[in-house]
């Protein structure tokens, strides 16, 4: 009689190790299936009127972008000898006090160069978002009561292009929901023209 009861208990063991496995897999199968599926911002309620917007062009490396009419460009140019950065465009509106800077850098697009840009206390790789027909890199907000723009990375012939949206905020520290379309609707203007 114990030998039964101690088969059950065996078999009965590595059922439930088996199942606990099953789950863990499973889910584990789920979340790198989903990192790798490119995101898209939801649609906003709020929207944001495009037709005035203007386009900036940069004919020496080749891209353009559409941006708000109430933004003024305030930096334009050649950084290449500075560590961070070879080319950076700064867009501000004085109204709102929000900023957008587009910078291409030295460092070569990888996941682990990615994740210098991550917000402090985030060691995740970041989420993989479709605008248009391009595919972007995304780190939101951080933690620790401060505020930490958007910022979204784009292979750009091997180099990361990054485009930062400081501004305007909710509550100090996360991007608003016109922030949040004026990024969509930017990204999706996006192209290369090279």
């Amino acid at each position: 009689m114990k030998n039964k009861e101690k088969d059950f208990a065996s078999v009965l063991i590595v059922i439930v190790v088996v199942i606990i496995l099953g789950v863990t897999g499973y889910f584990t199968w789920l979340k790198k299936s989903n990192r790798n599926t490119p995101k898209s911002l939801p649609s906003a309620v709020l929207q944001v009127d495009i037709s005035n917007w203007k386009t900036y062009t940069n004919t020496k490396y080749g891209f353009e972008f559409n941006y708000p009419d109430n933004f003024k460009v305030i930096l334009d140019e050649d950084t290449s000898h500075e560590d961070f950065a070879v080319y950076t465009i700064k867009l501000y509106d004085s109204k709102t006090k929000a900023h957008i800077e587009v910078d291409l850098t030295n460092n070569k697009f990888d996941i682990s160069n990615m994740k210098t840009f991550a917000p402090t206390g985030n060691v995740n790789a970041p989420e993989k978002m479709a605008f248009n027909q391009n595919i972007f890199y995304y780190y939101g907000p951080g933690g620790g009561g401060v505020y930490y723009p958007d910022r979204y990375l784009y292979d750009y012939k091997g180099r990361i292009l990054e485009f930062v949206f400081a501004g305007p905020w909710e509550n100090d520290k996360t991007p608003s929901a016109q922030t949040k379309q004026i990024e969509k609707e930017m990204l999706n203007s996006f192209k290369l023209i090279k």
